[in-house]
């Protein structure tokens, strides 16, 4: 069978080598010129689940097997070390095997099935014209901008994943882009992926005022590494830092989970909640740098007059925005959250759900999983208890084709790697399903 699968990053790797070893042929699309594009922007971060959570059984296999040098499974690896000592030998194995054909920095633009306009061959009444069928897909070399297109994909695996600036959540009120945020973006004062600030970065907040929006993961480890530069001092301190969020400001950002089994993740959460309770004290444990934690705001507008001028937030705060206050920053970091891209799949029947784009067998299970353990619709259970729901959740209307790994979690921001790596496995199954059938 051709299959093709769309991002070289864990997920799509994975699902490579276990089609290669059951025989398929496999065409791996990856907009960045290297595999695992989107890990290599955020290299410097390390990871706070072992390795062992993050590198399926089969594939240590295969590395051992070609005598690669693969870290402890106890160890924390940051991006880095996982795409140098796991993610490029394993796309050297696909290479190597003759069965992979690896197509970097090619962007895929759309997928089609034969000659069908989306409005031909509904199975929901009954047509099955669909099943069979050939995929196209269209893409465009990123150096180039040529475009071009393949065909003869009897199934397509999309594991592109949402972490991209194009699809990082906006800032402003309603999830809206705020009036000025395109222009603050396209100058570079405001960014979307998590920056080094303690390395390549570092430029952008050195002796300014920065403010980092968001409350997941990836904003306190960028708080934390800011800091980090406060409490060193010198010139690469950042001279002023807010904190901001839409958390109530009765409640901390976060809640610590007794026992944690991801220490790390426990440790980042407790920081955030220091963080919280040392801001604005005038005995601050971080040098000279002023911080501040900004709670129950949104941001109504950006105010940017010049490429070298400041951005001036004009912020509602309170939960009925009845209250007005502006700041002005050097930089904004928005950690807010990625929602996927579904360009690519317009022309093919996905069945998507409205709250969390992804998609609707998928987000069903995973919102009745959510109220049946916490009982609250709104709660965030403990990533790590999840397991991929089941075969069922990864079938689309649209016959033979997947979305897989984080971007089939929508704006569910709970993914994991396992996760990832057991719906290939599922997959697998389903494709010896298909083939027993024929």
């Amino acid at each position: 069978m051709k299959v093709g699968v769309i991002g070289s990053g864990p997920i799509g790797l994975y699902a490579a080598h276990q089609l290669v070893k059951e025989g398929h042929s496999v065409t791996l699309f990856e907009r960045a010129a290297a595999v695992a594009g989107n890990v290599r922007s955020w290299g410097f971060v390390r990871l706070f689940s072992q390795l062992d959570l993050n590198v399926p059984t089969a594939v240590l296999a295969t590395l051992e097997a070609q005598g690669c040098s693969v870290p402890a499974l106890t160890e924390f690896i940051t991006g880095d070390d996982f795409v140098a000592k796991v993610l490029e030998p394993l796309a050297e194995w696909l290479k190597a095997s003759g069965k992979c054909e690896l197509k970097l920095g090619c962007e895929v633009l759309g997928i089609g099935r034969g000659r069908f306009l989306k409005s031909d061959a509904i199975a929901a009444v009954g047509d099955k014209g669909r099943i069979g069928k050939p995929f196209r897909v269209v893409f465009r070399d990123t150096a180039s901008g040529k475009e071009a297109a393949e065909v003869g994909f009897q199934a397509m695996v999309d594991a592109s994943g949402s972490y991209n600036a194009a699809t990082g959540n906006r800032v402003g009120v309603g999830g809206l882009a705020a009036p000025g945020e395109r222009d603050a973006e396209a100058c570079g004062k405001l960014r979307r992926i998590i920056p080094d600030v303690k390395g390549a970065d570092q430029q952008l907040v050195a002796g300014r005022r920065v403010a980092v929006i968001g409350t997941g993961y990836s904003a306190i480890t960028c708080l934390r590494n800011l800091c980090d530069l406060a409490t060193q001092g010198g010139q690469g301190a950042p001279s002023e830092v807010f904190w901001l969020t839409r958390s109530p400001a009765s409640k901390m950002p976060y809640s610590i989970m007794e026992n944690d089994p991801l220490p790390q993740r426990s440790e980042l959460a407790k920081f955030g909640n220091q963080f919280v309770n040392t801001s604005g004290n005038a005995e601050n444990p971080w040098g000279s740098t002023k911080f501040e934690y900004v709670p129950a705001m949104a941001i109504t507008a950006i105010e940017h007059e010049s490429p070298e001028g400041c951005l001036r937030l004009a912020l509602e705060l309170g939960e009925d925005g009845d209250k007005e206050r502006h700041i002005e920053v050097d930089a904004l970091i928005s950690l807010t959250g990625f929602h996927p891209d579904k360009e690519m799949w317009s022309e093919i029947h996905v069945h998507m759900c409205y709250a969390s784009d992804g998609p609707m067998k998928l987000a069903q299970s995973l919102l009745a999983a959510k109220i049946a353990k916490e009982g609250d619709p709104a709660a965030a259970g403990d990533c790590l208890s999840q397991a991929a729901p089941g075969l069922q959740t990864l079938l689309n209307p649209e016959p033979d084709f997947y979305v897989l790994g984080m971007k089939s979690y929508g704006r569910n921001s709970t993914f994991l790697m396992r996760v990832g790596y057991e719906q290939v496995d599922l997959l697998m199954e389903q494709l010896k399903q298909d083939s027993s059938s024929l």
